[in-house]
């Protein structure tokens, strides 16, 4: 299909850019207070959400930290409610609220008619790993519904060239060869080119005026799982071809351990996963009597503790070489060199989204949520469900106001707050996580 074109001139282009600057985020609603995912009274102390632990101490779990200091990234963030929770219907609220963003970006991004003036057009997005490039177009998407536009992705040969492969995608080098988005094409052209916008910021920092009362994270699922519920049937038959567990029962620990890259950029990568990763899963087994575990890693590692069945665990992982990731050279740089083959964007990408999607069918998650792919999995669990799952963040709360600093060296020893009285920091090494 031959897109249409709609030239723009300087005075359109800077009336775009102010106008998409007043975009809020989290701010949407400020003057409303966060109410609890989970039908509580839990005050919130942040704009990212609120739960509450269902148990005799009464207990609320926010999401986010009320700091914008990078030193309170390396905490731990877990939420392990009472088994009474488990059985609790979502708010009815909660599930209204849900449907209406459903029906108003489907009114956006299918209209009857496609506008070119009123297009949110993003011809590259940028160039990072996989996870964060979905996380990316979610945000674009926020902010053309927020504009009353439609968000447009960069068509042939343009917005995401190293995450799709023509083996798979054709000519359609963007996220529309995974997602089905828009019903509209048009391309955007200043002075005769292509329109570059400049980047934007802070893809977590997503917010819907009229929608924001249950939080950030909340938000930000209906966002994702909107992507995840427009997937391609080409994309769909991939990550069925990988699945090697069923959604539903039995019930389900999902563990996310990053490699790869992440490791070589001195991200979270402790030597021992038994006694991180691993050892969260029995906190679960421990309260709600689960035993199995879907593992989604790039870490080789990883899956040989899960073929050995660690710590008495039923382990399953899809099937793949994971030595092509060893390498501290961004994913992201190396799938541009391979035009097919494991190490092709498009493979990376099918198997990421495979193990996204099965990730958010479990029932519980062992999660790092200063990843993406964790990030998309918590959310999207949370769309699918209707309630947050209870989950163990080893590092990183949800939250929109983090910087990206070396929190924790290659060994994945603690970096604590220097902020922190000398008892706050022992009260921290106490956590149920160490």
């Amino acid at each position: 299909m031959q897109c249409a074109v709609a030239e723009w001139s300087s005075a359109q282009y800077l009336r775009f850019e102010r106008s998409d600057a007043e975009y809020l985020g989290k701010a949407a609603d400020a003057d409303q207070p966060i109410r609890s995912l989970d039908g509580s009274s839990c005050p919130a102390a942040t704009r990212d959400g609120v739960v509450s632990t269902w148990d005799d101490s009464g207990s609320c779990v926010d999401l986010g930290v009320g700091s914008d200091s990078p030193a309170y990234g390396g905490w731990p963030l877990f939420y392990l409610p009472a088994a009474p929770y488990l059985s609790r219907a979502p708010p009815s609220d909660l599930t209204r609220q849900a449907s209406r963003i459903e029906a108003r970006l489907m009114a956006a991004q299918f209209p009857r008619a496609c506008d070119a003036q009123r297009t949110y057009y993003v011809h590259t997005v940028p160039r990072v790993g996989f996870g964060s490039v979905i996380e990316y177009a979610s945000m674009f998407l926020a902010r053309a519904n927020v504009l009353g536009a439609q968000l447009v992705l960069g068509p042939k040969e343009s917005s995401s060239l190293a995450w799709s492969s023509s083996w798979a995608c054709g000519s359609e080098r963007s996220l529309n060869c995974y997602f089905n988005i828009t019903s509209c094409c048009t391309v955007i052209t200043m002075g005769g080119k292509s329109l570059e916008l400049p980047r934007r910021r802070n893809p977590l920092n997503i917010g819907l005026p009229g929608y924001s009362q249950f939080g950030g994270m909340w938000v930000s699922a209906q966002f994702a799982n909107f992507f995840f519920t427009r997937m391609t049937p080409s994309t769909r038959a991939h990550i069925n071809a990988r699945r090697v567990l069923s959604p539903g029962s039995p019930a389900t620990i999902g563990i996310h351990i990053r490699g790869g890259d992440s490791c070589g950029a001195r991200r979270y990568c402790p030597s021992n996963l038994t006694d991180t990763f691993f050892m969260q899963a029995v906190k679960f087994r421990e309260r709600f009597g689960v035993n199995r575990i879907f593992l989604a890693t790039d870490n080789h590692k990883a899956v040989a503790l899960c073929d050995a069945r660690v710590l008495d665990f039923d382990c399953y992982h899809i099937t793949m070489d994971r030595t092509k990731f060893e390498s501290s050279t961004f994913i992201e740089q190396r799938v541009e060199a391979h035009a097919s083959g494991p190490l092709s964007g498009s493979t990376v990408a099918l198997d990421a989204l495979a193990d996204i999607d099965m990730l958010a069918d479990c029932q519980f998650l062992v999660v790092l949520l200063r990843s993406a792919v964790s990030r998309l999995a918590l959310s999207l669990a949370l769309a699918r469900r209707g309630k947050l799952p209870p989950f163990i963040s080893l590092q990183w709360p949800w939250s929109a106001n983090y910087h990206k600093v070396k929190l924790k060296n290659a060994k994945g020893k603690a970096r604590l707050p220097t902020r922190l009285s000398a008892a706050r920091q022992r009260a921290h090494m106490r956590s149920p996580l160490q």
